[in-house]
């Protein structure tokens, strides 16, 4: 039995739909310089969404959500007029060849002969000629999106080193620290003198560690934290996962060195590094091609938008509501 999911999923992503045989009273939504955008072909580009939508919601939520989508759908339909039209501007076209190549390649990766592809076209109500021509416009979009945006993005050198200095968390096993706490609780309503007198007591404590005495016993001891039955253990965190004035104290610290008193909403804390896992930065050479793409990805969205914004403004675009 042939992949149907996938299938089904491979005429959403050309953007056909069967809306079955459900009756739609038609009118014009837009005009799109010399063509115009009907209901009828609003409700088929957002199908799937809206029988998902009536399938979950009722009354004033469905008709809300369904605005929303059908809006969607209409400026998305909006906007590939506008590029199909800019692309007959241009002279762009897709020969037979290229429709059959781009077929043949969709029948090999769906393991499909063409005869089994119409069945499955029939069976959702979709003409096989509706079909190539979607694909053949799918091809002349990736041909116009290409000349108008992806040729006009470029990233150079000194791009992709400033990300690598200013992302290098991205590019590396992240730093885990082991560490160990005493916890001297200030109660939020405390007066400045309980403030100070905890303090103190954070104090007399650090002391006696720097005086030799062992950690963890004198977590046990005054801690109050539920660590203190471990001996302080709060075990391996990562950045994002403690306290801001933690991570602060322990970007300067050396395996075994104890700090503080370190305040916190909580109260006072005495902290001592225990270990230090990963934190291996990969070099700028081994994540260069994806540094590329991850610039050339932002530069197109960026692209993309400001093109857009550019065929709208020249266009003649009437939205009948």
């Amino acid at each position: 039995m042939h992949n149907r999911l996938g299938i089904s999923i491979l005429l959403l992503l050309w953007g056909i739909v069967s809306t079955g045989h459900a009756v739609i009273i038609d009118r014009i939504l837009a005009k799109v310089n010399d063509e115009i955008i009907t209901l009828s072909q609003v409700q088929e580009e957002g199908y799937p969404l809206l029988a998902r939508l009536q399938a979950e919601f009722s009354g004033k939520e469905l008709e809300a959500r369904r605005q929303q989508i059908e809006e969607k759908m209409l400026q998305q339909l909006i906007d590939r007029v506008l590029q199909l039209q800019q692309a007959r501007k241009l002279g762009l076209s897709v020969s037979e060849a290229e429709v059959d190549a781009a077929l043949q390649d969709i029948l090999r990766r769906n393991n499909l002969t063409e005869e089994e592809l119409k069945s499955i076209l029939q069976e959702e109500d979709i003409d096989f000629l509706d079909y190539r021509q979607r694909i053949e416009e799918q091809l002349l979009l990736a041909q116009l999106l290409n000349r108008e945006v992806r040729s006009k993005v470029h990233v150079d050198e000194e791009e992709v080193e400033e990300y690598y200095r200013t992302h290098l968390d991205q590019f590396g096993s992240p730093t885990r620290f082991r560490i160990r706490h005493i916890l001297f609780l200030v109660p939020p309503q405390a007066s400045n003198g309980e403030v100070e007198a905890t303090r103190k007591k954070a104090i007399a404590v650090l002391q006696r560690i720097q005086a030799g005495e062992d950690f963890s016993q004198l977590a046990r001891q005054y801690s109050q934290d539920p660590s203190a039955a471990n001996g302080g253990d709060l075990g391996y965190l990562k950045k994002g996962e403690m306290l801001p004035a933690f991570e602060q104290a322990l970007a300067h610290m050396r395996v075994g060195e104890v700090r503080g008193p370190i305040r916190t909403p909580y109260g006072f804390h005495l902290i001592r590094l225990e270990e230090k896992q990963g934190g291996e930065e990969h070099p700028p050479d081994a994540v260069r091609r994806e540094i590329e793409k991850i610039l050339i990805n932002q530069k197109m969205q960026k692209r993309y938008q400001k093109w857009m914004e550019e065929l709208r403004s020249e266009a003649y675009i009437e939205i009948i509501r």
